[in-house]
């Protein structure tokens, strides 16, 4: 969580303004427009001029506009750096406390809004230090070296001394504390102790320090500005910066805030303190308790929520570090290190052009000439090559079918050759600069130009020249510049890279781009200019825009068929036209430039052509802030619309709110919405907006799901349908999606393919401009870029009861929840019994007692419950009272290509590979004498166990047989199994529709069924089970949707009743079987989550149980088993859990 500024001014709108998506964004807004009036305070180094055109930049910033209109913490933060960075500056020049005491307020503020005011701090910062050593440096060589290497060495000793008192701290005090994060109670004081000690040693450390700074520190280091600024600065943020050090030297986590968290943390924080207290009482103890003051006085009240949260401390000194460390090794978003590359200038093209351009005009400005030549060759050199790279495609860069030695030797060769031509034209002493700096501005070619005077002999009748820079000027520039650098490189290596983070890059490059268009701008007469005919200039330039866009538009972006000058058909000759008629226009432009440079001069129209094209892009970032901030601003087409709640949020609050008024009243509706999709639900549903909203988060009550109006994220659909049935009509909205992310992956071969291809070019181009990315998802041949079918998204349904729809609103067709797959007569009306578990034992996971989608069961006779916990592959053992007794198995899949998981138990004895192990059994059943015989279903195999779990021995094989004779001992998926008295083992063959009935020791006897619907054919039979005197064999037969009963002696078909029930034929839905000793047949619906009762003949007796995880209450019930005493044992796949029920006699009516 970030810093709460954001938090206590929000509040405040809510406070004053009631709450409202007006008053959240309220507070963000208000600093967004007061960012825009900062650089009136900037005027001194900007001018006047260059403050204005800054405070248009930021006004049409597309980044900046946009998220100033969310409730977001970057704008805070922004705003709170520019105040400390102006104040800065001003000290600079004029040293006055207040100005220091103003910094301590917005630093303080700037750290309660952001964590990346630990970059603004590190820029600034460094270049202070840079600062103060250049005039050091400078001032007296010999001395200042000395002064420099004592102080450096004093520094070093100082830092060295925190190094090792912290390591003597961790091991007298914290070296019998456990793993990082060990909740640990302390007994008596011993905390407060042991914090004490530690509080004690950092004092005596820091009184050593401030001693020793007294003794070697020379004191004539507080005598420049720029010193002032670094020791304020450091010493107010160095306890910030303990964390560091924690993770750093100490490997741990400091966000760790159990009482051994807090214990490690405030070893390392106190020294942090104390050594800043004495270099800060060491430099200026009036000024350096003052500024403290104000920087910890907003600190306390901000972070400890105005005096209510004490802990507040620790979490903004420790915490903010931590906090942004865990997030950099997070890496949220997993995005290309090239991402801002291709972001930045999709949106702030306006200001990266501004950028490149102050460097040119700074250096020019100071004569630096050879800096300007230098960078300008250096532009035209990495142009050139990529050029010939694009072209000869080395192997080293592209995909080539058969690589060239030659080409690739040519590539690593030609940036020499570049530099040894550079170096040539430069000494030769050529007029080549001008030239060379109009190619490596390519944007905008003119800037290059700036500082050619004009000929002497010429005599334009107004005269253009640069006003001389100030050193306070270039400093701010140099700054700004510094600021930018640092900026690209230090976001660009971070592990987080979201589009927000945009804003700060935006930030300096607008100041840049304010400072040089305020450059050019001065220096000429611009109202005499205008009467001499500068309007002419403006206008031939305006012109000449659309001219070159419409001569290259045809080689850029149209098919060769329509290019000019190419057939004779209609529309090749109206290419031809537009084409001549562009040439025309900008060759009499041109010619009438030419004309107005004697009268204007060219330095005149040179700066005219670039204020031009900066207006021109101006304009073009205006449209692109336009479309950004205020028509597609909820829609994924935008690449800094990321992770965004969709539009049809709102779709779906105005049709609950139509809903409520038409019905209990104005938001009065109950509305039950879960974890999945609960952002932004849990604002829009707050209680003060809807009162009787409930929030279910991941497993919903029954109770709860009564609700007339369900919202629920996709998530957790499969967990609310159930509860549904067919009484809600569904509604699929988008409530999050994110940007199409294509340019992942981006290789030179993509970007050659993006400039050569004229479909692909056209379709970039489409989605630079427009948004649109219909012709980019028709030449990559996707269906997803639309916003009706987007991909990524994530989706939210609203249920509403039908009931309700029909009376209140034309909602259309809907879509049904879970309808049943054929229409018939409830034959269980009335018949809905509710009975409470006696025992639930279980949870998901794979320990002692926990289970991991438990199907079969079986009683031992001394009343033992086995449970198949399939996907542990294991069978667990139970006692009476459900308490777990042991468990054997382990996962084995002998039919997988390399047999995983699978060991040989016995080395070189006589048992196999895979002997002992499962994968996913399914069914157990207990014979006379007690062993266990398990359905290992996906090894399609019979297992033999003591009671204990001893392997005995095994049958079966995988094999299929479509008829229901032959292939004796093949299995396919077998699922239940039970053992008769006469030691008879039947196995429900799934796969083979049929039972097999074997010996105990796998000796094939009998089979019978095969596929079909006809008496005694089975589809797909899972439960078996016997009656008491084992005269019938019941079997689930799942597909047909029956149950049939044979003899078990010979095969023969004896009676079947349909099951109204097991519609969905999806691998979870097995049902299972038991009967009591009444000969009352058990049956579970997995799918309908209940238990159906039949007497011998069919007859329905009772339904227990619906969906839900409580004691009366099913999630996907599978096994089921009944003891002596009628107690009913069932297995719940899906709530990983085993209920015991009392006897059918003790069911009591549910009304249903």
């Amino acid at each position: 969580m970030h810093g709460p500024f954001l938090f206590h001014i929000t509040a405040l709108s809510y406070l004053l303004f009631g709450d409202n998506d007006f008053t959240a964004r309220l507070p963000v807004a208000l600093l967004g427009v007061a960012l825009v009036a900062l650089p009136y305070f900037l005027r001194r180094w900007l001018g006047r001029a260059g403050a204005l055109v800054t405070s248009l930049g930021f006004l049409i910033s597309p980044a900046i506009l946009y998220y100033s209109r969310y409730i977001r913490h970057d704008i805070p933060v922004i705003f709170w750096s520019l105040i400390v960075i102006t104040l800065a500056f001003s000290y600079l020049e004029s040293p006055h406390e207040r100005k220091l005491y103003g910094m301590a307020a917005a630093l303080s503020l700037m750290y309660a809004s952001k964590e990346v005011a630990f970059i603004y701090t590190a820029i600034l910062g460094l270049f202070l230090v840079g600062l103060f050593l250049d005039r050091w440096m400078g001032s007296d060589r010999q001395a200042a070296l000395m002064r420099f290497f004592q102080t450096a060495g004093i520094l070093l000793l100082g830092f060295i001394a925190v190094v090792v008192v912290l390591r003597v701290l961790y091991h007298l005090f914290l070296m019998d504390i456990t793993e990082p994060g060990t909740v640990i109670t302390l007994q008596g004081g011993d905390l407060t102790l042991r914090l004490l000690v530690l509080l004690v040693v950092a004092a005596v450390f820091g009184l050593l320090a401030h001693r020793a700074l007294i003794t070697w520190m020379p004191q004539t280091l507080k005598e420049d500005p720029a010193f002032d600024l670094i020791i304020l600065i450091g010493t107010l943020i160095l306890p910030w910066l303990s964390p560091l050090v924690s993770k750093l030297i100490f490997h741990f986590n400091p966000l760790d805030y159990s009482e051994m968290g807090v214990l490690r943390s405030a070893g390392i924080l106190f020294p942090f303190v104390a050594l800043a207290i004495a270099i800060g009482v060491w430099w200026d103890p009036q000024r350096w308790m003052t500024a403290a003051g104000v920087f910890y006085a907003i600190f306390a009240v901000l972070f400890t929520t105005l005096f209510t949260n004490s802990a507040g401390i620790a979490s903004g000194l420790v915490g903010s570090l931590g906090y942004w460390l865990e997030q950099q090794g997070v890496q949220r978003g997993s995005q290309p290190p090239y991402y801002y590359l291709m972001l930045v200038p999709l949106y702030e093209y306006l200001p990266i052009v501004g950028t490149l351009s102050a460097w040119f005009i700074w250096n020019g400005r100071r004569r630096r000439w050879d800096v300007v030549y230098w960078t300008a060759a250096l532009l035209i050199g990495a142009l050139v090559w990529l050029t010939v790279a694009f072209v000869l495609q080395p192997s080293f860069m592209f995909t080539r079918p058969e690589p060239s030695p030659l080409v690739d030797r040519l590539m690593v060769v030609l940036p020499v050759l570049l530099l040894l031509v550079a170096a040539l034209f430069r000494r030769a002493g050529a007029n080549f600069r001008p030239a060379l700096l109009v190619v490596s501005s390519a944007l905008q070619p003119l800037v290059a130009a700036f500082f050619r005077r004009d000929k002497a002999d010429s005599r334009p009748a107004v005269m253009a020249s640069w006003q001389p820079i100030t050193p306070e000027e270039s400093r701010f520039v140099a700054f700004v510049l510094f600021w930018t650098a640092l900026t690209w490189v230090g976001y660009t290596y971070a592990g987080e890279k979201m589009p927000w983070l945009t804003t700060h890059f935006a930030v300096p490059m607008i100041l840049l781009t304010g400072w040089t268009v305020g450059s050019v701008l001065q220096g000429v007469n611009w109202r005499r200019a205008w009467r001499e005919g500068l309007w002419g200039v403006a206008l031939a330039a305006l012109l000449l825009v659309p001219a070159f866009v419409q001569l290259l538009r045809p080689f850029l972006f149209a098919p060769a068929q329509k290019e000019p000058l190419l057939g004779r058909s209609l529309e090749a000759l109206r290419a031809t036209g537009q084409w001549l008629t562009a040439l025309v226009i900008a060759v009499g432009m041109l010619a009438w430039l030419y004309r107005l440079r004697h009268r204007l001069g060219g330095a005149v129209i040179r700066r005219t052509l670039y204020l031009t094209g900066m207006g021109v892009l101006a304009l073009l970032t205006l449209r692109t802030a336009w479309m950004f901030a205020y028509i597609n601003y909820d829609y994924p087409t935008e690449y800094m619309v990321y992770a965004h709640g969709g539009a049809d949020v709102k779709v779906a609050l105005r049709r609950i709110e139509q809903i409520s008024k038409m019905t209990v009243g104005d938001r009065l509706i109950k509305v039950a919405y879960g974890e999945d999709g609960s952002w932004p639900f849990h604002w829009y549903f707050r209680e003060s907006q809807y009162p009787n909203a409930v929030f279910y988060g991941k497993t919903p009550s029954r109770e709860q799901m009564e609700a007339p109006i369900i919202i629920a994220g996709q998530k957790e659909w499969n967990v609310v349908e159930p509860y549904l049935g067919d009484k809600y009509l569904s509604f699929t909205y988008t409530y999050l999606w994110w940007p199409n992310e294509g340019y992942r992956g981006m290789t030179w071969d993509r970007i050659r393919n993006a400039i050569v291809d004229p479909v692909m070019r056209a379709a970039v181009w489409d989605i630079i401009f427009n948004r649109d990315y219909r012709k980019y998802a028709a030449a990559i041949g996707k269906e997803d870029l639309v916003l009706s079918n987007w991909d990524p998204h994530n989706a939210f349904k609203l249920y509403v009861r039908k009931d309700l729809a029909a009376k209140v609103w034309d909602l259309g067709p809907g879509v049904i929840t879970a309808p049943p797959t054929e229409e018939e007569e409830n034959p269980y009306a009335g018949l809905g019994r509710i009975a409470t578990a006696i025992w639930v034992r279980g949870s998901e996971g794979s320990g002692p007692g926990q289970f991991r989608g438990p199907r079969g069961l079986a009683l031992g006779n001394d009343g033992t419950l086995y449970v198949a916990d399939a996907n542990n592959h294991r069978i667990v053992a139970l006692n009476q009272d459900g308490e777990f007794l042991f468990a054997f198995g382990s996962r084995c899949a002998l039919q997988e290509e390399g047999t995983p998981g699978c060991v040989d138990p016995d080395g070189d004895g006589p048992l196999a590979v895979g002997d002992g192990q499962f994968n996913e059994p399914w069914g157990v059943g207990v014979g006379p004498d007690g062993h266990l015989y398990v359905a290992d279903t996906w090894n399609h195999r019979i297992q033999v166990f003591t009671s204990k779990g001893e392997f005995l021995t095994k049958w079966g094989v995988l094999g299929q047989v479509t008829t229901g004779v032959g292939g004796e001992g093949l299995f396919y998926g077998p699922r239940d199994v039970v053992v008769s008295n006469a030691y008879e083992v039947f196995v429900s063959d799934t796969g083979n529709k049929r039972v097999q009935v074997f010996t105990t020791k796998g000796m094939f006897l009998r089979q019978w069924g095969g596929g079909g619907v006809i008496e005694g054919r089975m589809d797909e039979p899972v439960g078996i089970a016997f009656n008491a005197d084992q005269t019938a064999l019941y079997i689930a037969d799942t597909w047909n949707r029956r149950v049939q009963v044979f003899l078990p002696t010979t095969g023969a078909y004896l009676r079947q009743w349909s099951i109204a029930g097991w519609y969905g034929q999806s691998i979870v839905n097995k049902p299972y079987i038991a009967v009591d000793a009444q000969e009352r047949v058990y049956v579970t619906d997995p799918e309908g989550y209940r238990i159906l009762v039949f007497d011998r003949e069919g007859k329905p007796l009772a339904v227990l149980g619906r969906y839900g995880f409580d004691e009366t209450s099913f999630a996907l019930p599978t096994g089921i088993a009944v003891d002596a005493e009628g107690n009913i044992y069932v297995s719940d796949a899906v709530g990983n859990r085993i209920l015991k029920f009392p006897p059918l006699e003790a069911w009591q009516p549910s009304g249903e």
